[in-house]
């Protein structure tokens, strides 16, 4: 009778470990093909074989008639601010910003480009970074109507916190 029993739980046990196999093992029956693979070591590649670059900086200047824009940017590589001239061309899209015309001196911009064979960096996406708008409450409002204000460091005061402690000031007492 142990001998049976022992049989039917091994069977059992058995007929569990297949079942779960199948049931948690992949499946290997549809491949992907290889010109649809796409690795984390590839780089955007332009249809004459320049790579896209991104480069993230402030206008320092604008030309309107030759459709350029001088970025500063910080070279990492070195650790120092640089410059580079972007040419806008018709197929360069535009984010947070209109056109080109709507583009002002000190704005941060994100673009990505393509330096061509005659060492012209042609700018193909052009983004635009807006700060966050924070509302400013003028001077003639009064902050106990519940308004926020703006304090010097550019955060916003909260009027129903009357003092924050500092906490370098807390340590050292």
């Amino acid at each position: 009778m142990a001998c049976r029993r022992f049989f039917i739980l091994a069977g059992i046990a058995i007929l569990t470990l297949t079942a779960a196999q199948n049931v948690f093992a992949e499946d290997t029956g549809e491949s992907i093909p290889d010109s649809v693979v796409i690795t984390a070591s590839q780089k955007p590649v332009a249809q004459n074989g320049a790579e896209l670059q991104w480069v993230w900086g402030e206008i320092t200047d604008l030309e309107e008639h030759d459709r350029t824009i001088t970025l500063k940017y910080l070279d990492y590589e070195v650790d120092q601010e640089k410059e580079m001239v972007l040419s806008v061309d018709q197929d360069t899209v535009f984010e947070n910003v209109k056109g080109f015309n709507d583009l002002k001196l000190k704005d941060a911009l994100s673009v990505d480009y393509l330096t061509g064979s005659d060492n012209v960096n042609i700018a193909k996406n052009i983004s635009l970074d807006k700060p966050e708008d924070l509302v400013a409450v003028s001077s003639s409002e009064n902050a106990a109507d519940g308004s926020v204000s703006l304090d010097s460091g550019g955060f916003v005061a909260d009027p129903a916190v009357e003092s924050v402690t500092d906490p370098q000031k807390d340590i050292q007492e």
